[in-house]
């Protein structure tokens, strides 16, 4: 690509213009959606002249990218918590251990969060005023994750799920 073009793409960008032909209709975007169509068009066609192994091949490699991007937001969340962190020691104010446990605490906190959103299987499940995942209440009650997980399938109360506990079956 010749510089011209980046540096025009660039400029389009900023006046908020598809970068490749330059509408209005971009919103805030790169491409408008006549481009985007375009360009999914193209790759649907591109996808279909491939052979099986070549498909596998490409889907494994955007996996790859997603896990990469994944990794690369953490990074830079908890790059920003070590910014805040030296700042504040920075200040040498008394409070600075009570604000770093805090930080910390927030941290972990988002980190859980956003990890337990990323997984929809990781559903939340309130009892008691307490809301925890299958795998946490199997660790609370000592009764197996897949026990659990298959009473509420069948229909159970989350109460009965939780609290009843598992038939020994002696044989003869």
């Amino acid at each position: 690509m010749s510089r011209q073009g980046t540096e025009l793409r660039q400029k389009r960008r900023q006046l908020g213009l598809c970068c490749q032909c330059g509408s209005p209709d971009a919103k805030g975007k790169s491409r408008c959606p006549r481009c985007l169509e375009k360009a999914a068009a193209s790759r649907r066609k591109y996808v279909a002249r491939m052979t099986p192994d070549e498909r596998e091949k490409m889907y494994a490699k955007e996996i790859q990218r997603q896990k990469m991007a994944r990794m690369m937001a953490v990074k830079i969340r908890h790059m920003k918590y070590i910014e805040e962190v030296k700042s504040l020691e920075k200040k040498d104010t008394p409070k600075v251990t009570v604000k770093l446990t805090e930080l910390a605490q927030r941290f972990l906190q988002d980190e859980r969060e956003s990890c337990i959103q990323k997984k929809e299987r990781n559903k939340m499940i309130a009892f008691n005023d307490e809301k925890h995942t299958i795998a946490e209440w199997s660790k609370i009650t000592g009764l197996s994750y897949n026990t659990i997980r298959d009473r509420l399938r069948c229909g159970w109360s989350i109460e009965d799920a939780l609290t009843r506990r598992k038939k020994v079956w002696r044989g003869k």
